[in-house]
């Protein structure tokens, strides 16, 4: 599945929305970044059956965080894509995984904290199938319980995203895993 873009050539154009999160207009990403303009993006948890969660290192080449721990997959919402659609995209792009459920478990409003992001954050059903990392995208990467996952945010926080740390705080990375 090859990164799908929107509109005109090989830019990716996202959707520009209000304070209530509606669409006003649709504009190129970089453009979109540079005027700190509010659009969407999801976060995914991808667990194994053994309830680990995958966390990525981005490739040292990414515009933001480079060579940082995040979480298993994340990106923006392309215009006119919905969330869950822009969840699978992401997820496959980055790890070359395709699961059957993926549930919706929070949500954050775009602020100047989350980079003016409106992010939904989605996590999988226990996953059977190994993740292979897009090289592009992903440096490495490696399933962890929830005590290793502790310890990496706590000791090496400068080596995590900011999308990792703030999902451990607000305790949404195992939060729902039982409910399978």
């Amino acid at each position: 599945m090859a990164r799908r873009r929107t509109q005109k050539g090989s830019r990716e154009w996202l959707e520009v929305v209000d304070d209530a999160n509606a669409p006003l207009a649709v504009m190129p990403r970089d453009e979109v970044h540079s005027r700190a303009l509010p659009h969407r993006s999801v976060f995914v948890l991808l667990y194994n059956k053994e309830n680990k969660l995958y966390l990525q290192q981005r490739q040292k080449t990414k515009e933001r965080h480079p060579g940082c721990w995040d979480l298993s997959a994340t990106g923006h919402v392309l215009a006119g894509e919905a969330k869950l659609d822009a969840a699978r995209r992401e997820l496959y792009e980055e790890l070359r995984v395709e699961v059957g459920k993926l549930y919706k478990i929070f949500e954050l409003p775009g602020t100047q904290k989350t980079g003016y992001e409106f992010i939904t954050l989605f996590q999988t059903s226990p996953c059977r199938c190994v993740p292979d990392p897009n090289p592009e995208e992903v440096a490495s990467g490696m399933f962890l319980e929830r005590h290793e996952i502790a310890y990496m945010v706590q000791n090496f926080r400068h080596l995590s995203t900011p999308a990792l740390v703030t999902s451990w705080h607000k305790g949404l990375l195992f939060s729902g895993v039982n409910r399978w």
